[in-house]
């Protein structure tokens, strides 16, 4: 919690649920009116074979429907790297909002893909918690993924089925298989949402919003008077960001900078 003159940070509450037990369900959303909404995706190196990929998408369906779980899944095919710390913050409630919206019009999905999966699902929230540790059960690299629950919405939001799909990428950049550099080798460093507040102060660091217009629009990052200079590339889809990001103006913007993402 912020303001202009004070601020109150848990650093608990800062902590992704990457090899954490997941975090538990407060009294007040154990409804039968409400469901929760989980979003999150999960790299996998090296890829998938195709038989992996195959399997992969048969046993997401299958723990998803053991547990009733709804939404739209992706495992992609190839593989995208960013090379440094990535960090989304938006309106959760506007954001499903718009998700369901563009759901019904057939213009969002998640999908599977051999690179991993990217999935926006609904249920209940012991369901979607069994489904999360169902794939934990499966394979271990899901104890790294950070799943994004939100609890309390309305059960009449919840999407009507399950829906897993193969896709190119999780997130379509446009940099299918040796065009993305791999994540051991050149990872940037990850920060706790604290340590990224904390990063905001450098007045020698550059942010750089990576998500579309639209989420942008919803909320964006407010560095400190002094601190860290906020770029928003203004992208209506994720594909404009490579050309974005080797322009010659971005690059002298970057150039000697310390750069969040």
């Amino acid at each position: 919690m912020t303001s202009a003159t004070s601020e109150m940070i848990i650093s608990d509450n800062a902590r992704p649920a990457c090899n954490r037990p997941l975090p538990p369900l407060k009294p007040e959303h154990k409804s039968d009116n409400s469901m929760t909404i989980l979003l999150f995706y999960q790299y996998i190196e090296p890829l998938w074979t195709k038989a992996e990929h195959k399997h992969a998408i048969k046993k997401v369906i299958e723990i998803g429907t053991q547990f009733k779980i709804t939404g739209r899944g992706r495992v992609g095919k190839c593989k995208l790297r960013f090379l440094i710390v990535v960090l989304y913050t938006y309106n959760m409630n506007m954001m499903f909002t718009y998700l369901v919206h563009k759901s019904n019009e057939q213009y969002y999905y998640d999908d599977t893909a051999r690179e991993g999966l990217n999935c926006t699902l609904t249920g209940r929230p012991e369901d979607i918690r069994a489904f999360c540790q169902g794939l934990r059960n499966w394979k271990s690299v899901f104890n790294e993924t950070d799943f994004k629950l939100t609890d309390g919405l309305p059960i009449s939001k919840m999407f009507k089925a399950l829906s897993i799909r193969k896709a190119n990428e999780l997130v379509a950049y446009g940099l299918a298989g040796d065009k993305a550099p791999s994540l051991k080798k050149f990872a940037g460093e990850h920060l706790e949402a604290d340590e990224y507040h904390d990063a905001m102060q450098d007045p020698e660091t550059v942010i750089i919003d990576v998500r579309n217009a639209y989420e942008s629009a919803i909320g964006a990052f407010k560095p400190p008077e002094g601190g860290a200079r906020l770029i928003d590339p203004k992208m209506r889809n994720s594909i404009e960001f490579p050309k974005w990001l080797n322009s010659d103006e971005t690059k002298k913007q970057l150039t000697g900078k310390k750069v969040l993402m």
